[in-house]
């Protein structure tokens, strides 16, 4: 931290305390509340230069444990943004979707992302080329992938269950060729509505990739990134 005073760098602040990296909403806002606070108060930061990470497991392992870690995430940052406005927040997006075929995994990172974007996510890392607007993405896909970040499980309806069997034999090229054709056949407002939602988003550049970009690679073991 001294040095990160000395040259004006903003920070990556991770939600991992002495017991672990944190894995309930209240658990991560109380690692990001103490670190926020340590920071502004002990080395006099600017809230707006602490980018908090407040970190999520893979949902689709089948072990009970994992089943609320997207959804504990995405309340974690709802709540950090709410107690500090001022603060930012990223997040290492595909951890979420660890485990699933290449298919799945878009959409699941896709759809995540959005949820967290709506709950006030500043950044991402992400692979840009792999992130889908939610029209791009079946109906029923979307569904069942937002069933089982909120993991809405009802009776004999596992949404775990279900989004296995969507993507059952389907690849990455598969996938693609198949939203190329169903675009193609879209009526032409329709057709400009989706390549206005793909432009807005391949136009958006995550803070830590665009300060990355900036910045020569830090030897220090702390992870941080030069001010915009």
């Amino acid at each position: 931290m001294p040095l990160v005073r000395e040259h004006g760098a903003a920070v990556v602040a991770l939600t991992i305390d002495e017991e672990g990296q944190a894995r309930t909403a209240e658990w991560k806002v109380r690692v990001a509340s103490r670190l926020v606070d340590d920071l502004v108060g002990t080395w006099g930061m600017d809230v707006g230069d602490i980018l908090v990470d407040c970190l999520t497991f893979p949902i689709a392992t089948g072990q009970e444990e994992t089943r609320r870690d997207g959804l504990e995430t995405i309340e974690a940052i709802r709540e950090l943004k709410r107690r500090y406005p001022g603060v930012r927040t990223t997040l290492g997006v595909s951890n979420v979707s660890f485990g699933l075929n290449p298919a799945a995994r878009i959409v699941l990172n896709s759809v995540f992302l959005h949820e967290c974007v709506l709950a006030g996510l500043d950044s991402a890392i992400v692979h840009s080329a792999k992130i889908l607007p939610m029209d791009r993405i079946p109906e029923e896909q979307r569904t069942v992938a937002l069933d089982l970040v909120y993991d809405r499980r009802d009776g004999d309806y596992d949404p775990l269950v279900r989004f296995l069997e969507l993507f059952e034999g389907v690849t990455a090229a598969s996938a693609k060729a198949t939203r190329a054709a169903e675009l193609a056949a879209l009526p032409l407002g329709r057709g400009c509505s989706v390549a206005s939602s793909t432009a807005r988003a391949r136009a958006w550049t995550p803070i830590s990739t665009r300060r990355s970009r900036a910045s020569p690679p830090s030897t220090s073991s702390t992870r941080t990134s030069s001010q915009a």
